[in-house]
């Protein structure tokens, strides 16, 4: 980003939203899981980012998971990720 001085961040990007719920609304659809109340992975590379040295960080990824939904359905897969998170 710093080799074009016009370029920045999502974080700026967000920031620079005037109307407080249309920022809120925003962030959230870039940092946020549309499933669960967890963050999603660009939300994951910023904390572990910020935070890298600050001891250990736990993290879980549910491998496989296709074979939930092309075995039970989409909407059975959705839910066991929604309990999950």
């Amino acid at each position: 980003m710093a080799d074009n001085p016009k370029s920045v961040s999502l974080k700026e990007a967000v920031r620079s939203i005037a109307d407080p719920a249309k920022r809120k609304e925003v962030g959230r659809a870039i940092w946020m899981d549309t499933l669960t109340p967890l963050g999603n992975l660009k939300a994951r590379d910023d904390f572990l980012e910020r935070h890298r040295d600050d001891g250990y960080h736990i993290h879980i990824d549910l491998n496989n998971f296709k074979h939930v939904n092309d075995t039970y359905g989409h909407d059975a897969g959705d839910k066991a990720i929604t309990s999950f998170g």
